[in-house]
């Protein structure tokens, strides 16, 4: 399954529920240097560097302050993904902002999307549901 993003210029408003004084943090993380060379992408780690300093930018307009972490080829692995998304989780509380921009390869098996990250390896009967990244570690990882 591919799917296709496009970019958007939609507004996004802040309220007095998200006051510009409220936590925000940002992972930008591109992995086209996988460890299994079949994988390879050409830009994602260029598409992540671009997303990190867009956020930088915007932090001047609407934020106090932006957290950004990114993550590129050999650091986009499951461990320091999971550190960087803990990290986060703790700092980023109800009234927070977190937001997440992943470039890589993943796969939906059995209606569940599965990221893989940079150390994937095609290996045993179900390489994809245990080498990849379901939604429900994203969020164990999230909420701490």
């Amino acid at each position: 399954m591919t799917v296709q993003v496009q970019p958007t210029r939609d507004a996004v408003a802040l309220n007095d529920e998200t006051p510009k004084t409220a936590a925000r943090a940002a992972c930008a993380g591109g992995g086209g240097d996988y460890a299994d060379h079949r994988l390879k992408l050409n830009y994602a780690a260029a598409d992540a560097q671009a997303y990190a300093r867009a956020m930088q930018k915007a932090e001047a307009r609407l934020f106090q302050s932006v957290k950004v972490v990114t993550l590129l080829d050999k650091d986009l692995t499951e461990t320091k993904l999971g550190e960087a998304f803990t990290a986060m989780g703790a700092a980023v509380k109800s009234h927070g902002v977190f937001l997440c921009f992943l470039a890589g390869h993943g796969k939906t098996a059995e209606g569940k999307y599965y990221f893989i990250p940079q150390d994937f390896r095609f290996q045993g009967d179900d390489p994809i549901r245990i080498g990849g990244i379901d939604q429900g570690r994203w969020q164990a990882w999230r909420c701490g």
